[in-house]
């Protein structure tokens, strides 16, 4: 039986991945979603693990990521649905503070997590962030 149930989520997971769309890893981008936070260990806080909240965008439809070119390290990742958002200024602070739970369509680089700071398998290095409806969804 667990043969059975593993064989169809293996086949689930390349179902969702065959489908979404795929993104290179620095280049800019748009994605939809919703703006939330979630929780995640932190490894280096002072030298101790920590669980702390990050900003996050809950993807609409899940997306895969491959590398910018043969040479680069960054690996392949299917069935993106969540990523850590970079933020660099404070109005893409502030923005993110006051439509936390609203959707969004965002413009980012994203890129591979590097260190125990990065708290998705992939991140938004966000250019842009405006709130949209919910029919406006990129696919």
């Amino acid at each position: 039986m667990y043969r059975w149930l593993l064989a169809g989520l293996l086949g689930l997971t390349f179902t969702l991945s065959a489908s979404a769309a795929t993104y290179r890893y620095g280049t800019p981008v748009s994605v939809t979603g919703t703006l939330g936070s979630r929780q995640g260990v932190d490894c280096c806080n002072m030298g101790k693990e920590e669980v702390v909240e990050f900003p996050a965008i809950i993807l609409d439809h899940p997306i895969n990521t491959i590398p910018a070119d043969r040479q680069d390290e960054e690996g392949p990742v299917n069935g993106v649905l969540i990523m850590q958002l970079v933020m660099g200024n404070d109005s893409q602070w502030k923005f993110y503070k006051s439509n936390q739970g609203h959707r969004a369509r965002l413009t980012c680089s994203m890129f591979v997590a590097e260190t125990g700071h990065h708290l998705t398998q992939v991140l938004c290095n966000v250019g842009s962030m405006k709130k949209t409806s919910p029919k406006d969804t990129f696919r």
